[in-house]
């Protein structure tokens, strides 16, 4: 099968007020997973955004999209991080090592 990747925002960390803006995001916190079939792997984690420019967009306006054009695009290497997902995933669904419950057990 081929490999899936969904990329998620879990939460965001926000400045109550900063400067004349309220509820400014200044830490996404992040999620990619892969899917082969019903296997799945993921990686999490979190990262700081700079402060908003001119085309500052109110919290609630904020569609996941956009946050993730934010991160994905200046702050995560989306590649580097789809290919350590996708080498997790592969560890999964061919392991090279097991662990036997004890003959004697």
């Amino acid at each position: 099968m081929a490999t899936i990747f969904r990329w998620t925002v879990d939460a965001m960390d926000c400045h109550v007020q900063l400067n004349d803006k309220t509820d400014v995001v200044y830490n996404v916190h992040w999620r990619c997973t892969a899917f082969d079939g019903d296997v799945s792997a993921s990686v999490y984690g979190s990262c700081i955004v700079p402060e908003p420019t001119a085309m500052f967009i109110p919290y609630e306006n904020l569609t996941e999209n956009q946050v993730l054009d934010w991160i994905l695009g200046t702050v995560i290497n989306k590649d580097e991080t789809e290919t350590m997902v996708n080498n997790q995933l592969n560890a999964i669904l061919h392991p090279v090592s097991i662990r036997h419950n004890l003959p004697w057990a």
